[in-house]
């Protein structure tokens, strides 16, 4: 899988007054109506017993800039590396991350080693900060330039919001059974 390009992440949740995170680069669109993702973890994984018990999570999409975050999010010791964190609807971003999502954990699928988390997105963050968005290839980080966007939403319940697509959450079913990338 190291020659398919993807963006790295962080998932993070907030327990009492401690944020626990780590890096992702498994996130996957599921559903647009409603905005729904997906993040692969290991089932050995700590951070997915403390997801099941929040019943929540956010989800920061890294820019370049955060390369030692997602090396310290990872595993690796980086001491100088610390994420300025924002609550987004009560559920903890990177300040400065390209984008974020604040999502209810819809349910989980065990698959082999694996265990599929899918979540409902409640709340979208774009920061203003302009940045390259940091990817995952061959097993090394590169970098992505991508224009810069700056809002922030809050999703109407029941209602579609554009913004999930230049937010990273653009592959729309179609009824023919077709999907395209959405830009």
């Amino acid at each position: 899988m190291g020659r398919f390009a993807t963006g790295v992440a962080l998932l993070a949740v907030q327990t009492d007054d401690v944020v626990h995170a780590i890096t992702v680069n498994s996130v996957t669109s599921v559903s647009l109506e409603p905005a729904v993702l997906s993040v692969c973890l290991r089932q050995e994984s700590r951070m997915l017993r403390v997801i099941v018990q929040a019943n929540r999570f956010g989800l920061s999409v890294l820019a370049s800039v955060h390369e030692p975050l997602s090396r310290r999010y990872s595993g690796h010791r980086v001491p100088t590396a610390s994420a300025r964190w924002r609550l987004c609807d009560g559920t903890p971003v990177v300040e400065d991350a390209l984008a974020g999502f604040a999502c209810t954990l819809l349910s989980t699928l065990r698959v082999g080693d694996h265990t599929v988390i899918f979540g409902q997105v409640r709340h979208v963050y774009e920061s203003s900060v302009a940045g390259e968005a940091l990817v995952y290839f061959e097993g090394a980080y590169r970098r992505l330039p991508a224009p810069p966007t700056a809002t922030e939403r809050q999703l109407p319940e029941g209602q579609r919001d554009s913004s999930l697509h230049s937010a990273g959450l653009g592959l729309a079913n179609h009824a023919n059974d077709t999907f395209r990338v959405g830009y």
